[in-house]
């Protein structure tokens, strides 16, 4: 849009290859022979630019620093069908210009795309706050300008870009990105999900499908208008696929980006005993994990590094331990595959006894899949100590382990204590 700012290599629009001082493991571009791309490739490298890149400091020359683009942090959901057509219904978002719903109107002017703004191009004169949908939706976080050449075979090619902060970007109160999922915290709010590097997205699709606790879940807006659209537009016994893109960021640093899919059934969209029941199997996954086996490990660690019940060890000591056997990564890698099949499960369930069949399917979520994973994780690990104080410390865990999945399965009635303790 400008030629000032930073003349950089076409390197810098692209997260996949090597750049200034990032970390790059299998690319070796450099920024004084930056590659070739073709226009269509360099379009599309402005157009993720714009919606992904993120704050990194100050550039060259005293260029200011640059701040974060709209969804740069967030994890961006995209339903998807089997044409065009069912992708763009799909995704559709209720707009009402004269509220500016989804996004609250909090500055003066009318709400335009960029390419009708008077004040396009000049990000010092432009507001930080949207004055609308459409104005976010073509939010300009740098100021590009790119650069092309001619080949010596007449072929045009762009191999640098003017680079500079463009508009920068403040969330309005109360708004949420119509294509984003958020979780309320108590210290920030309701800050949107987010990828972690050691925590897989369909953790936390709870949040995705969640629209009437709106005190502690904001689902995607796309989703919740999709529930309320007319059933005769899309058949709801068809299966729909529900995409997830996102960056992992720490500061200036990207760790990973990733491109997640879960199978989406509409059904979850207006039934919310559907939801209720995917959020419980979802928390019992969770509490296996952190009430039964995290402390299963952190007893038998205990126990190994005193050799006596009655001392307390030092805390620290048996948390490096306890980090060491990576059993909770074990438990997690084993559940993927089975909550994709719950999943379809829930989504699918005929509507006559639905409720029970439910309970029935969280029941034997619990039985067939959370205790034996936790049970294999635990013996993978821990149960493999074979000194004499290991062996007893080991046996002291599978105690633990055992009486807290028999507690938790008391406690959320799944099964009866006599039941439990048989098994």
């Amino acid at each position: 849009t400008q030629d000032e700012g930073e003349r950089a290599g076409i390197n810098r629009l692209t997260q996949e290859l090597s750049r200034g001082n990032n970390t790059a493991l299998f690319d070796h571009t450099i920024d004084d022979l930056p590659p070739a791309f073709t226009p269509a490739q360099a379009t599309r490298a402005v157009v993720a630019e714009q919606a992904f890149a993120f704050s990194a400091g100050r550039g060259k020359k005293g260029e200011p620093h640059t701040a974060d683009s709209p969804v740069c942090r967030c994890v961006i959901i995209l339903a998807r069908g089997d044409t065009l057509f069912e992708t763009l219904w799909l995704n559709l978002t209720v707009y009402n210009p004269a509220t500016k719903d989804p996004v609250p109107s909090l500055t003066d002017g009318e709400d335009r795309p960029v390419w009708e703004r008077d004040e396009r191009g000049r990000p010092d004169r432009d507001p930080p706050i949207p004055t609308g949908y459409l104005d976010y939706l073509t939010w300009q976080s740098r100021a590009l300008l790119l650069q092309p050449e001619n080949e010596t075979d007449g072929d045009v090619v762009v191999r640098r870009v003017s680079y500079a902060q463009g508009r920068k970007f403040e969330r309005p109160a109360g708004f949420f990105d119509p294509m984003a999922a958020y979780r309320r915290d108590t210290q920030t709010g309701f800050p949107a999900v987010r990828l972690i590097e050691d925590k897989a997205l369909w953790r936390d699709s709870a949040a995705l499908f969640q629209f009437a606790e709106a005190d502690q879940f904001r689902g995607p807006t796309v989703l919740e208008t999709l529930g309320q659209l007319a059933p005769d537009v899309l058949p709801r016994a068809h299966r729909y696929r529900l995409s997830a893109f996102g960056l992992c960021t720490d500061k200036a640093k990207v760790h990973f980006w990733r491109h997640e899919t879960l199978p989406l059934s509409l059904h979850y969209l207006d039934h919310p005993i559907r939801r209720n029941a995917l959020k419980r199997a979802l928390g019992l996954a969770e509490a296996v994990a952190s009430d039964v086996l995290r402390r299963a490990v952190w007893a038998a660690v205990s126990a190994a590094l005193t050799g006596d019940q009655g001392q307390a060890p030092d805390r620290r000591r048996v948390s490096d331990a306890v980090k060491g056997f990576r059993v909770e990564d074990l438990y997690w890698s084993e559940l993927e595959r089975p909550f994709r099949l719950l999943l379809t499960d829930i989504g699918e369930a005929a509507l006559e006894g639905l409720e029970d069949t439910l309970d029935n399917g969280v029941r034997d979520w619990y039985r067939g899949t959370l205790r034996p994973a936790a049970w294999r994780a635990y013996e993978r690990t821990v149960g493999r100590l074979d000194s004499a104080r290991e062996l007893r410390a080991a046996a002291r865990g599978r105690d633990v382990l055992a009486t807290r999945l028999r507690a938790l399965a008391v406690r959320e009635r799944l099964l009866d204590s006599r039941t439990e303790a048989a098994t």
